[in-house]
């Protein structure tokens, strides 16, 4: 198990995340990105934070500030299985959100298990234009 904990914690830290602007279909990937910086979307686009997660672990991503936002919209967060099948692999959890209007957000994710202390944070600073 804490083998597990160690490779899930080295495969977190080694891989990035992509963050998704879509329009009517057209998407820009922002996987390139690093940690903790700012997006631009604009007025009525969705959008999504991918983050790697492993939910066998117990641990999992919370959207934490989620009435501190009024320009965005939380929709849902999924789960998406690993590509592979070992057992423990990481796969993906993803947060969709709706630009509703003009300014910043900021978008807080914590990884934990259950409530227990919080192993790791993420953040991303939205800019949503008028259009």
């Amino acid at each position: 198990m804490k083998k597990n904990l160690l490779f899930l914690s080295s495969l977190l830290i080694m891989l990035s995340f992509s963050i998704i602007a879509c329009k009517t279909g057209q998407k820009i990937d922002y996987s390139k990105m690093n940690f903790d910086e700012k997006i631009k979307v604009a007025k009525k686009d969705t959008f999504s934070i991918e983050l790697v997660s492993n939910p066998s672990t117990g641990y999992r991503w919370k959207y934490v500030n989620a009435n501190e936002n009024k320009n965005i919209k939380f929709v849902e967060d999924k789960l998406i299985g690993p590509e592979t099948n070992l057992i423990g692999a990481a796969g993906k959890q993803i947060f969709y959100f709706v630009a509703k209007k003009k300014g910043q957000a900021v978008v807080k994710l914590e990884y934990a298990r259950g409530d227990q202390k919080v192993k790791k944070k993420h953040t991303v600073l939205v800019d949503v234009a008028k259009k």
